[in-house]
């Protein structure tokens, strides 16, 4: 992308050219603020940033939006291929993930014709996807150890990538048009948290590559309950399950995700009439 104020060094620390695209680690210091325009690139950019940011950058897609309007960036990010943005930023400093993915050799996974509605391109500038994160660290750790073999194992991460990505914002106006959540998304919740029953919304909308407010609206439309009180209705099952087991307060009050064990018999107390000792012991003698 062409700037109005460049950056003021750039430095490529390591590299592999694969047959779907470039994919590098780079480092760059510019000068702050600064706002970046210009055409669109051939291919689609995705970037995972490695250093924290003083603070969000905006971007505005010039071609559809009007010029007042920008959107905040995260850390990971994808422009697609011949769209003009305009960016601000006050980062001095930044080492990132780059893949230059080209269209034409991704387009089995990425789907060439793919749309990019309003909501696909917001989506674009902060994907919080899990698995798309954890494949670009795993490029990473593949850059920063040569050896045998590395361009192939970067080429097949990449193409993985491709094929999540393209399910991420296929997933985005599926949940939009139906107004709830497509069902792998309601299984990973299931999922996530029976391996942390403690886990916040925010946690789980991470994991489900959307943000909290669009999980909570999306999740009560989807079962006609609120996501607050399912994940209080799931921590209440898992702990009544250990403490029939015969599990300690503590240890069940930490496992399903308490503060401390006063807070979990308050809320237990509260959801149930009793306190957990005398569930527990009561459970016992059946």
């Amino acid at each position: 992308m062409a700037s109005t104020s460049s950056a003021v060094e750039k430095t490529v620390e390591a590299g592999v050219y694969t047959a779907i695209g470039e994919v590098s680690i780079v480092r760059e210091r510019f000068e702050a603020p600064f706002i970046a325009a210009g055409a669109g690139k051939d291919n689609h950019h995705l970037q995972l940033s490695l250093l924290p940011s003083p603070q969000a950058s905006l971007a505005c897609y010039e071609d559809v939006w009007s010029p007042h309007r920008f959107e905040r960036m995260g850390e990971l990010f994808l422009f697609p291929a011949h769209t003009r943005l305009r960016t601000r930023s006050a980062c001095q400093l930044q080492q990132s993930l780059v893949c230059e993915l080209a269209p034409q050799r991704v387009q089995d996974w990425f789907d060439a014709d793919l749309e990019w509605t309003d909501d696909r391109l917001v989506g674009s500038l902060d994907i919080a996807d899990h698995d798309v994160r954890r494949l670009m660290n795993a490029i990473i750790a593949e850059l920063a150890r040569p050896g045998f073999a590395r361009e192939a194992m970067v080429e097949l991460l990449t193409a993985q990538i491709c094929i999540v990505l393209a399910r991420h914002f296929q997933d985005i106006d599926l949940d939009r048009g139906t107004g709830g959540l497509a069902p792998w998304r309601m299984r990973l919740i299931d999922d996530c948290l029976e391996a942390d029953p403690g886990a916040s919304i925010a946690s789980l909308a991470g994991q489900c590559g959307i943000s909290a407010r669009h999980l909570a609206r999306a999740f009560r439309t989807s079962t006609g309950r609120s996501l607050g009180d399912y994940i209080a209705g799931h921590r209440l099952a898992v702990a009544r399950r250990l403490l029939a087991s015969g599990a300690s307060v503590k240890h069940t009050a930490f496992a399903t995700g308490f503060a401390a064990p006063t807070n979990f018999a308050t809320a237990f107390r509260r959801a149930t009439g009793m306190t957990p000792r005398q569930y527990r012991d009561q459970r016992a003698l059946q």
